[in-house]
């Protein structure tokens, strides 16, 4: 699916926060791939450094629906929203970065191990269960420090769901 007429890239490229919105709600419902043309990418892309943060997280979760998981540039591009400013553009961009990361993968379950260390409970919750869910069973070598770590955050939501994930990797 090239952009329909141009409009959704036209839309995306805007720089009108309604329709950014509006034209990555769109391609999420439609279920196209990412891979639809350069000129979706681009402009995806795009709107995943706007000054808006409504619009960067919707950026990160559009690619996290449509990226095909364990494709590397997409990955990357994702990893780079892990470390912006506000902290709901980090969540999303865990969620997303679950998504698309593959089970297993050491560069990822790092990445997502130091997010767990994140000043914002809610991301580092998020980073938990991405953590969990991204860490195979025989992986503790990458598994048991972060998760250990988490036991002893002021923040009982984390502890518990860090008791949770080492149950899962037992």
């Amino acid at each position: 699916m090239a952009c329909e007429g141009q409009d959704l890239c036209h839309d995306l490229q805007s720089g009108l926060q309604r329709k950014q919105l509006q034209a990555l709600k769109s391609l999420q419902h439609a279920g196209v791939t990412i891979e639809a043309g350069p000129e979706v990418m681009a402009a995806i892309s795009g709107c995943m450094t706007a000054a808006q943060t409504d619009v960067r997280a919707m950026a990160v979760k559009t690619i996290g629906v449509l990226a095909e998981p364990g494709n590397q540039k997409y990955i990357d591009l994702v990893r780079e929203r892990l470390t912006d400013d506000h902290w709901f553009v980090r969540r999303v961009a865990l969620e997303s970065y679950g998504r698309i990361g593959l089970k297993g993968d050491p560069d990822v379950i790092t990445t997502v191990g130091d997010m767990i260390r994140d000043d914002n409970a809610e991301v580092r919750n998020v980073a938990l269960d991405v953590f969990a869910y991204l860490t195979e069973k025989g992986d503790k070598q990458h598994a048991l420090k972060p998760l250990n770590a988490c036991l002893a955050d002021w923040n009982p939501e984390i502890r518990r769901t860090a008791v949770l994930a080492l149950g899962l990797l037992a």
